[in-house]
């Protein structure tokens, strides 16, 4: 079993409710409904120029996501959907930042050459007489 997340656009706030009546036919566990939220598309899909943006998260075996998916494209206020998987989330105790000795630095300042000691002016001039010689 592994957790997915399916994005929906909606042409009402009913077909979230067909969705997840669909998830849970396919055996899908821990349902969770998130917040359907009405939208005003950039460009009118199926001659509809608002909708909702709703989503749903739920425990499903890979094998029948594909079940699901066609049982998302047949629900006839389902204008868009999408189905991932999101990345694991690491825990607290688990999230360990990399000690290190030496202090890092920056790509930009490994590349650059160390600075030349600071001169005075009556070594800059002595330079100077040494080149022009």
């Amino acid at each position: 079993m592994r957790e997915y997340e399916i994005a929906l656009v909606l042409s009402n706030e009913g077909g979230l409710q067909a969705v997840l009546d669909a998830l849970r036919q396919a055996g899908a566990l821990n349902v969770f409904e998130g917040r359907v939220v009405p939208f005003r598309f950039a460009y009118p899909i199926a001659k509809h120029a608002t909708g909702f943006f709703a989503f749903t998260r739920c425990m499903l075996s890979p094998e029948r996501v594909e079940a699901i998916t066609s049982g998302i494209r047949g629900t006839p206020h389902v204008l868009r959907f999408l189905v991932v998987s999101p990345p694991p989330q690491l825990s607290a105790r688990n999230e360990k930042r990399p000690t290190s000795s030496s202090p890092r630095t920056s790509p930009l300042e490994q590349s650059v050459a160390p600075a030349s000691p600071t001169l005075t002016n009556e070594a800059l001039e002595q330079k100077l007489e040494e080149i022009l010689k």
